[in-house]
């Protein structure tokens, strides 16, 4: 590789990186969810997990870093 290429891909590993590194806050309702409304926001949870989970594989098949936090036993 080329230190051009090289810096071009170290650069771009450290965006991903840094987009990695970001959490999202806790989201808490103000009161307690009707049935209805806790069924919803559990079909967008999994729809979001769906949706991380497809970046995440996607990364491990580009060969970009994937953080990877504690193991939980």
């Amino acid at each position: 590789m080329t230190s051009q290429a090289e810096a071009a891909h170290a650069s771009k590993e450290q965006a991903a990186q840094t987009e990695l590194d970001k959490e999202t806050a806790d989201v808490m309702p103000d009161r307690t969810l009707t049935a209805e409304e806790a069924k919803q926001d559990y079909q967008e949870q999994l729809k979001l997990l769906a949706e991380q989970e497809a970046e995440y594989n996607a990364r491990i098949r580009g060969g970009l870093p994937v953080k990877r936090g504690p193991r939980q036993l």
